[in-house]
């Protein structure tokens, strides 16, 4: 999914959420009219847009030191460059878990 979408949706959820219980703060429903699209629609635009931050935040796993990062390429082979990828694949294990675990409500 291109950026532009991605973006779209997330205008549209919002300005969605500015008009909920505008004209009446007490009512527990609210009408179809007041949505931009269609609930299927908005529906698979969050979850879109949930699977795309969540990929985000396991990949943030793969982000390592600088130092680290220079020790990697210049020593491909050792022992050292062995642990720092091992520390990286259980930091994606344990994000892919707390992903998997979370819960929205």
């Amino acid at each position: 999914m291109c950026r532009a979408v991605e973006e779209d949706d997330i205008e549209a959820v919002l300005k969605t959420a500015a008009h909920i219980h505008t004209t009446n703060r007490h009512r527990i429903l609210n009408p179809l009219s007041a949505l931009p699209h269609s609930k299927i629609k908005l529906r698979t635009a969050i979850k879109e847009r949930i699977r795309h931050l969540a990929g985000a935040y396991v990949s943030l796993a793969t982000f390592v030191d600088d130092d680290d990062l220079e020790f990697i390429e210049q020593n491909p082979q050792s022992a050292r460059t062995r642990e720092i990828y091992l520390r990286v694949i259980d930091e994606i294990i344990n994000a892919e878990k707390q992903i998997k675990d979370f819960k929205i409500i």
